[in-house]
């Protein structure tokens, strides 16, 4: 894998060389987020594509924090980057899905059998300590909010909650398609987390 400040200047002239007139378009139109194509940015830099497909944490917040760096005549702080077109290779079949792909960038395919509605989801909340004021930030991963247990002045509980950061948040059943279903099988089914502009 590249290190981090190597990706960033890769994609930094990726965006510079091939896609400067996207992000503009991007964000002309008041779009969270621009998307590339894979099967473009796969032969200009294939490390970086590979990087994508093996380590697409890291590797997206170096593209979005490329795209901070580059001039333009905008904010472009908060915009996200979304792929397109990935190669047949990183395809794989709903029941194929294992471990190995555990925190690898996939394309699948299938039927969407079931949405839930679009819904608010708290991200990240901050409370303040009745005691001593300090602000506390606590990172929100389940279904409900949870409060600090302890501040730092030694209160426990009962704080008040002072700011909450929320994203769209959807989740859809996909179903495998019927081309992909051995004869006599039941399509195998997976559950699918959108959030913020991906959601439909």
């Amino acid at each position: 894998m590249l290190e981090a400040v190597e990706q960033i200047e890769r994609f930094k002239e990726y965006f510079e060389s091939e896609e400067k007139q996207t992000i503009l378009e991007a964000v002309s139109s008041g779009k969270a987020s621009v998307t590339i194509d894979f099967a473009k940015l796969s032969p200009y830099d294939p490390a970086l594509a590979l990087d994508l497909l093996e380590h697409p944490e890291d590797t997206f917040k170096a593209a979005e924090q490329s795209i901070k760096e580059i001039e333009l005549p905008t904010n472009v702080s908060k915009l996200k980057v979304r792929v397109i077109n990935l190669s047949e290779a990183a395809t794989v079949r709903i029941r194929d899905l294992r471990v190995k792909n555990l925190s690898t960038f996939v394309s699948i395919q299938g039927v969407i059998r079931q949405k839930s509605p679009v819904r608010p989801k708290a991200v990240s909340t901050r409370y303040e300590c009745p005691n001593c004021g300090n602000a506390i930030t606590k990172i929100q991963e389940g279904e409900t909010i949870k409060e600090p247990k302890l501040c730092s002045c030694g209160r426990k509980g009962n704080f008040r909650l002072i700011e909450k950061q929320q994203i769209d948040f959807q989740a859809l059943i996909i179903e495998e398609s019927l081309e992909d279903v051995p004869s006599g099988d039941k399509g195998d089914r997976i559950v699918a987390l959108l959030k913020e502009d991906l959601t439909l």
